[in-house]
C-alpha cells in the first residue's frame, strides 16, 4: 500500500495537507538564506563502491543532494570513476 505522509511536492502546502504529516512539522524544515552558499549549507562524502556496486554510492549521494546537503562528494575507487 502506498500511502501519503503529507510531505508537498513544491514548497509550503497551501493547506493543511490529510497526510501523516501536519504543517507544523513542515514549517520546521530549515530553509537556505537567499544569500547562502553550497559552502554554508553543510557537505557530505559518501565513500563505497566496488565492481558492480556503484548504485549504493550514487544514491547516498542523491539523497544527500535531496536533503539540501550543499556539496556532495563521491569517494570511489579509481577504476570506477
Amino acid at each position: 500500500v502506498v500511502a501519503d505522509i503529507g510531505i508537498p511536492h513544491e514548497g509550503r502546502p497551501a493547506q493543511p495537507s490529510s497526510g501523516l504529516i501536519g504543517p507544523g512539522v513542515v514549517d520546521a524544515v530549515p530553509r537556505r538564506a537567499a544569500a547562502s552558499t553550497k559552502f554554508s549549507s553543510g557537505s557530505v562524502l559518501v565513500a563505497g563502491g566496488s565492481v558492480g556496486l556503484t548504485g549504493a554510492v550514487c544514491m547516498a549521494c542523491e539523497g544527500a543532494m535531496r536533503a539540501g546537503a550543499g556539496w556532495v562528494r563521491a569517494a570511489v575507487p579509481a577504476s570506477l570513476n
